[in-house]
């Protein structure tokens, strides 16, 4: 596995950034946790920002959430305080209560914009990287394809920073809407080209990993039946499988008396929401524009959890008739 890799070379010193690119609901965030879970038990610290789909989001917000995660961490304010050093007056940019904290942060430097911005980005790699001589770190950055320029900016200055690091950087991303003309096509073709990053994509499941998935799900051989049926309506997408298998169970029409599977389960007998229909005719269907790859966030992850507004938690049941269907370049 790929992030095993890089992960052993992260905690040898070597560390990089892997970009993991994939449609909405295919298992990247998931894929991400159930890293962090792993890396937990050998004292990484997992540190994550996400990115949001809300209009004017504050710069930075991803590192801005990092920070967060570090003080909240610190044995006490004091010693995040010396954490900083030197680098306190560029990091209270982004997070000005610092500055009621510590009274003695001095004034950030008046420099020219251009040489303002990288000594801002020196800093914060700095303050990462005295970070990480204790333990070394798994930074997350969630939802990429949402990130401002200037995090995009600053993940690229990281990357060159991180192989010399006990610091594996995750960028997670929907790839469907990385369009030539999107923010993040130059900076990860940028990444690529200079072999600061390494990508992993992220493909729908097969019909038999859609098999396993649905046996994990019931604790029991799942009838070829329902795999088939499962399958061809979610066409492979993970979380799409597992809502349609959830909505199908909750409507009591899986399982007979015995608790055992029926015999014969045919998804269109059985009602399933059109909001649990992944594609149909070329087109997403509602749920896909929910923020479908979005699952609850583990308890050692660092940061405050999405708003409401900014992210909306996805689920695949019964949808009134006027639910309209979302064009194919807008995905979840």
């Amino acid at each position: 596995m790929k992030l095993g890799r890089l992960l052993a070379e992260a905690n040898a010193g070597n560390g990089g950034l892997a970009l993991i690119g994939g449609e909405a609901g295919v298992g990247k965030t998931r894929l991400v946790q159930a890293v962090a879970g792993d890396v937990t038990a050998r004292e990484f610290r997992v540190l994550v920002g996400r990115c949001y789909e809300i209009e004017a989001a504050p710069p930075y917000t991803p590192f801005v959430e990092i920070l967060e995660g570090v003080l909240a961490s610190a044995l006490s304010p004091e010693a995040f305080r010396e954490l900083l050093g030197d680098d306190a007056p560029e990091v209270a940019k982004l997070l000005p209560r610092l500055r009621r904290m510590f009274p003695d942060i001095p004034p950030p430097l008046e420099l020219p914009a251009e040489q303002e911005r990288r000594y801002l980005f020196n800093s914060l790699a700095d303050v990462i990287a005295r970070t990480a001589t204790t333990e070394p770190l798994l930074l997350v950055f969630d939802d990429l394809h949402w990130a401002d320029e200037g995090t995009l900016q600053l993940v690229e200055h990281l990357a060159q920073r991180l192989p010399g690091l006990p610091v594996l950087a995750v960028g997670t991303y929907r790839d469907t809407e990385v369009t030539p003309t999107h923010r993040l096509a130059r900076p990860l073709e940028n990444l690529l080209r200079q072999h600061l990053a390494e990508q992993i994509n992220l493909q729908r499941l097969p019909r038999k990993d859609v098999a396993a998935l649905l046996r994990g799900l019931s604790g029991q051989q799942p009838p070829p039946a329902l795999v088939a049926a499962v399958h061809a309506q979610s066409q492979g997408n993970p979380f799409f499988a597992e809502e349609v298998f959830k909505h199908l169970a909750e409507e009591g029409r899986l399982y007979g008396e015995d608790g055992l599977f029926r015999d014969e389960v045919v998804i269109a007998e059985l009602d399933v929401p059109r909001a649990c229909v992944s594609y149909s005719a070329g087109v997403w269907s509602a749920s896909a524009n929910t923020g479908a790859e979005r699952w609850p966030p583990p308890l050692s992850w660092a940061g405050p959890s999405p708003t409401s507004s900014s992210k909306r938690s996805a689920s695949c049941r019964p949808m009134p008739s006027s639910t309209h269907s979302m064009p194919p370049n807008r995905p979840g």
